[in-house]
């Protein structure tokens, strides 16, 4: 949906136990293991590096990640679905 690949620095696709890998570190590294107050400046620091063209910290020497721009109607849908499921959730 937001037109992320990702791949090995040679340029293969991930393998199960790669893939497995980097969501580990994506979950550790820029989400900060869910801790509430952590997990904010985990997520400005990883998207700081971002903006200076950096590597995130969990992709650097290990992944390559390419994204697309998304369109106009596929940001509607994904804010859409987002602010469907806080709904869902808050009216639970």
């Amino acid at each position: 949906m937001l037109k992320v690949v990702v791949s090995t620095m040679d340029g293969q696709g991930l393998d199960a136990a790669q893939y497995l890998r980097r969501q580990l570190g994506v979950y550790g590294y820029g989400f900060a293991l869910g801790l509430p107050f952590v997990g904010l400046i985990a997520m400005l620091a990883q998207g700081l590096a971002l903006q200076a063209g950096e590597p995130a910290s969990y992709d650097a020497c290990r992944f390559t990640v390419r994204a697309q721009r998304l369109g106009r109607c596929r940001l509607l849908l994904l804010a859409g679905l987002g602010c469907a499921l806080v709904g869902a959730v808050v009216l639970r």
